[in-house]
């Protein structure tokens, strides 16, 4: 069973999708989180303003892709449909909690179909949700820069930053569960919530859980938004090249892939092809838009405070008295010998050529002609043979 959020039949209703899902920010969040910094040090209320920054691009991040989707922050958050707290669960880094005593058994789908009607699967409609991002955890809001050294250490063996990989990526997980609260699961999840197996002797019981809507990625070739379930198979799509998979599970990129403190976690603040494919499948649409919203979108903000370039890799300098550097010198040292070698037998080449009769003056006698023909040739036709 999956719950979404229904399209109210009255069109002044702001319930569920209906003016937008609303939302608040609880006003100890900012205190009760511990967020360390890779680079200088921030203060309190800059740390927080980039908290708040982070929370609304990851609304942002689904709500770009998918006209009938929008989030309307409020001030009052007993309130709001949506709860943005702090938590103090030691387990989990953030949890998305629904309260099933507001429900909607019979939410309309947003293609006006009642989802409790035969054929369309078993829906609930949400209309009270809580997002705690744990306080026992600490946090990280350099997203781009964890990204950017995770990049570097190959080519130059700079190591990222430490907090990268023992703090979470606030705004990674901000998608992650804002897309939980939509109705999308974590896809390297199994029953129950355990983790799947990604060894190569495993991978074929990991990839039966994950599915993929073959008309949403050909472009919506065929799609009927009347029946959008009928375009999902299991698995991932056929002829998937390795490069378009997960480096670490296997499986098609994804924001919904469980997070862990780990540097191959960061930077993922955009909805790839497969999250774009699950929101349209849960939330399809009919009608003239259909056919404007074919691939994912992103608005990506920058949330470090600067930049970061990779270094040039270090040079050991001379004399060190390594192997590698004995080697080097001596590589040098032949490739020069090498290089006079082919020199000097060129020259003596050249002139046991100028030696034979009439060697040069042939040569002499082509290049005249050479610049005969040339004295001939029209400038248009001598332009176009540059071309």
């Amino acid at each position: 069973m999956a719950l979404i959020w229904g399209l109210p039949n009255d069109p002044s209703s702001l319930s569920a999708l209906g003016g937008g899902i609303t939302w608040a920010w609880d006003a100890s969040m900012c205190s009760a989180l511990t967020v360390e910094h890779a680079q200088t040090a921030a203060t309190e209320d800059t740390t927080c303003h980039r908290l708040k920054a982070a929370m609304r691009h990851a609304f942002d991040a689904w709500s770009d892709n998918h006209p009938l989707i929008n989030f309307k922050q409020v001030q009052d958050a007993q309130s709001a449909e949506l709860l943005i707290t702090a938590g103090n669960d030691t387990t989990y880094a953030a949890v998305t909690i629904f309260d099933f005593n507001e429900v909607n058994y019979y939410p309309r789908l947003t293609n006006g179909i009642v989802a409790m009607s035969p054929g369309t699967g078993r829906f609930i409609g949400g209309l009270q949700a809580t997002v705690g991002f744990s306080s026992a955890m600490c946090w990280h809001l350099d997203s781009d820069t964890c990204y950017q050294r995770r990049e570097c250490t190959a080519a130059t063996g700079q190591a990222a930053p430490e907090v990268c990989s023992r703090c979470h990526d606030f705004g990674a997980t901000a998608v992650q569960k804002v897309g939980q609260v939509l109705g999308l699961a974590q896809p390297d999840l199994g029953p129950g919530g355990s983790v799947l197996p990604t060894t190569s002797s495993s991978i074929g019981e990991t990839l039966n859980w994950t599915m993929h809507n073959r008309a949403l990625l050909d472009g919506r070739r065929g799609f009927d938004c009347m029946t959008p379930w009928a375009h999902v198979f299991n698995g991932r799509p056929p002829l998937s090249l390795p490069l378009e998979l997960d480096r670490t599970t296997g499986m098609r990129p994804s924001v919904m892939l469980r997070l862990a403190p780990s540097i191959s976690r960061a930077a993922r603040r955009c909805i790839t092809q497969d999250d774009f494919e699950g929101l349209h499948t849960l939330y399809p649409l009919c009608g003239a838009a259909e056919g404007q919203w074919v691939t994912p979108m992103c608005r990506v903000r920058e949330e470090s405070t600067s930049a970061i370039n990779c270094p040039p890799p270090s040079i050991p300098p001379p004399g060190g008295g390594t192997s590698d550097n004995l080697g080097a010198v001596i590589g040098g040292v032949l490739g020069g010998v090498l290089a006079m070698l082919l020199v000097a037998i060129g020259v003596l080449a050249w002139r046991l050529h100028s030696r034979k009769p009439g060697g040069t003056a042939a040569a002499r006698e082509r290049r005249e002609v050479q610049v005969e023909v040339a004295a001939a040739t029209p400038a248009n036709h001598m332009e176009h043979e540059k071309l």
